[in-house]
C-alpha cells in the first residue's frame, strides 16, 4: 500500500501568511521520501511534476547507405535498399512527455513546501499570500511510485488595512467646509464606503458627525455643513 497523508487545518491566517501540515503514514515496504503542502486559488492544486522522457519506438530500418544496392540470392539480379522518407523518421524519433494520471485534478498551484521525510506529523508555513484572496491547500507524500494528497481545506486571507490620507479643508465659510481625502490602496479588499469625521476636538470618528463620499480607491470630496460660526 502506498503512503498516506492527512492535511492539518490552516491557522495563523494574515494577510500574505498562514499555517498548514499534515500527518504522513509510510506505505507498505514504501518509504515518505518527502512530504509537504501546496496550495493554489484553484481547487485541488497538484505539484508541477514530470517525469523524465522516453522515446516512442520506433520501426527498425535499413542500415544501407541509400546510394548502395543488395544483391538478392537469385543471382544477376540487384534490388535498391529502401529508406525511409525524413517525415517518417522524425515523427518515430519525436520525445513524449510521460507524467502522472491526474484526471479531475487542477494542474495550478501558487506555491508549495518541503518539510522533511518520513511518517508523522509535520508543520508547513505557506508565505507570499495575496492579501484578501481564496486559497485551497492539501498535504502531499512522495514516495517511489509517485505524489499522493492529503484531504483539502479552504481559506482565505485577510485583507490588508486600505490606506487614505486626507486632504487641506477649503471652501470655509461660517457655516460649512469642504473636505475630502485620498484612497491610495484597498488593502485587497474592496472598499464599501469612504468620507469624513468630523468634531470640535481632535482625532474625531466615525461614532460622531461623518459624511460619506462613495466607495472605491482614489481621491473624494465631501461637503460639511451646519457648522457653527466661530
Amino acid at each position: 500500500a502506498p503512503p498516506t497523508v492527512t492535511t492539518r487545518e490552516v491557522t495563523d491566517i494574515s494577510g500574505s501568511e498562514a499555517r498548514s501540515g499534515g500527518v504522513a503514514t509510510q506505505g507498505e515496504g514504501l518509504e515518505v521520501l518527502s512530504r509537504g503542502v501546496v496550495w493554489g486559488t484553484n481547487s485541488h492544486p497538484v505539484l508541477p511534476e514530470t517525469k523524465p522522457k522516453q522515446l516512442a519506438s520506433a520501426t527498425k530500418v535499413s542500415s544501407t547507405p541509400p546510394d548502395k544496392t543488395v544483391r538478392s540470392l537469385t543471382p544477376n539480379t540487384t534490388q535498391a535498399a529502401e529508406m525511409p522518407n525524413k517525415k517518417e523518421t522524425e515523427q518515430r524519433k519525436a520525445e513524449t512527455d510521460i507524467t502522472p494520471a491526474m484526471k479531475g485534478q487542477s494542474s495550478g498551484y501558487t506555491g508549495y513546501t518541503v518539510d522533511g521525510s518520513g511518517s508523522g506529523s509535520y508543520e508547513s508555513m505557506l508565505s507570499n499570500l495575496s492579501p484578501g484572496t481564496d486559497y485551497y491547500v492539501r498535504a502531499y507524500v512522495k514516495s517511489s511510485v509517485g505524489i499522493h494528497y492529503g484531504n483539502e481545506f479552504s481559506f482565505s486571507t485577510m485583507a490588508d488595512i486600505p490606506i487614505v490620507t486626507t486632504t487641506d479643508v477649503s471652501n470655509v465659510n461660517s457655516t460649512s467646509a469642504t473636505g475630502g481625502g485620498n484612497v491610495t490602496s484597498s488593502g485587497g479588499a474592496a472598499v464599501s464606503a469612504r468620507g469624513i469625521a468630523y468634531s470640535t476636538s481632535p482625532n474625531p470618528t466615525v461614532s460622531g458627525n461623518t459624511v460619506l463620499a462613495g466607495s472605491g480607491t482614489g481621491t473624494f470630496t465631501a461637503q460639511m455643513t451646519g457648522l457653527s460660526p466661530g
